[in-house]
């Protein structure tokens, strides 16, 4: 048993030294201190506590350099989304490891190049075709053929251009085209047209195909006055002073892509589309000419004036 002495706790033990026949009950008794004991005990509980709690310590620091080490890449895998929603292709991560955490940032970097490389392909496509024709080749809802469709057609060309370009070096001769056919371009995308090709110093524009808006005529004629305002505003503070002339007729034409399997052309053909080409032909500097057919789509807010005398080749009455 334990008991104390002087406060401090000791050992006791008891042995009998007689039997009690012959002689009085004797017993050996022991005392032994428990105090180093209790001393090393609690040393080594102690020293138990701090290594458990060193242990811990290295535990969770582990613990943290994993979990890092772990989403460090993870973390840098959604920031290179974020730049790709964000529009930066270029992005790429490097890769250091060949584990799960390797292989999906080497899946992300093809990714990237994927999407940089279609993203190129798709800038190309929108500066051959319009960007309406692109969109919709690229939904594949494009075939080879042709639908008939109500459409208003537009050509617009330079007035006087050979006299214009006398003189003019080809780079410069390219150069003014291409300022001027940008200009009306952007009033051409205003009014929801379609630009289905340049020539030489001419721009077709198409209205109602391959999509309608509804009211193609009455955007086809705006386009038309919005051509004339943009080309007086760059005669008045570009180098060069050109005059233009319009044309628009409206009418069921054929659009489709024609060509061959290999090569593609989204445009319209028929009669309106001839019509709409030889009244841009006879119009005058700054004037726009438009068929009855158009006339009639405008409604009564428009102001026109009749042309009298009118001679197309191949069209009457119109």
């Amino acid at each position: 048993m334990v008991v104390p002495v002087g406060g401090i706790p000791h050992r006791m033990f008891l042995r009998a030294l007689t039997n009690g026949d012959v002689f009085s009950p004797a017993f050996e008794v022991s005392l032994y201190s428990l105090a180093d004991l209790n001393r090393n005990i609690n040393h080594l509980r102690a020293v138990m506590l701090v290594i458990a709690a060193f242990a811990l310590l290295i535990g969770i620091a582990l613990s943290v350099f994993a979990a890092h080490h772990m989403t460090r890449p993870i973390l840098k895998l959604v920031k290179g989304t974020e730049a790709i929603q964000a529009g930066n292709l270029e992005v790429r991560l490097p890769v250091k490891s060949r584990d799960e955490i390797g292989l999906l940032t080497r899946s992300f970097n093809a990714m990237g190049v994927e999407l940089e490389l279609k993203e190129r392909y798709r800038s190309v496509l929108d500066k051959v075709p319009d960007p309406q024709v692109a969109d919709e080749l690229m939904r594949g809802s494009l075939d080879l053929g042709g639908e008939e469709r109500e459409t208003t057609v537009l050509f617009c060309d330079i007035r006087g251009f050979t006299p214009l370009t006398e003189g003019m070096r080809p780079a410069e001769v390219i150069a003014m085209l291409n300022e001027h056919m940008t200009a009306l371009t952007e009033v051409v995308y205003t009014h929801h047209g379609v630009v289905d090709k340049f020539v030489g110093d001419e721009i077709m524009v198409m209205f109602g195909s391959p999509r309608s808006y509804g009211d193609d005529a009455v955007n086809g004629a705006r386009c038309a006055l919005g051509m004339l305002r943009k080309r007086e505003e760059l005669n008045e503070t570009g180098r060069y002073r050109i005059r233009i002339g319009v044309g628009v007729a409206s009418g069921e034409v054929v659009a489709g892509c024609m060509g061959s399997v290999d090569r593609l052309n989204y445009t319209v053909l028929g009669e309106k589309v001839n019509l709409a080409s030889r009244l841009c032909s006879v119009a005058g500097g700054m004037e726009v000419l438009v068929d009855g057919a158009t006339r009639e789509r405008l409604g009564d807010g428009a102001v026109v004036e009749r042309c009298d005398n009118l001679s197309l080749k191949g069209f009457a009455g119109v």
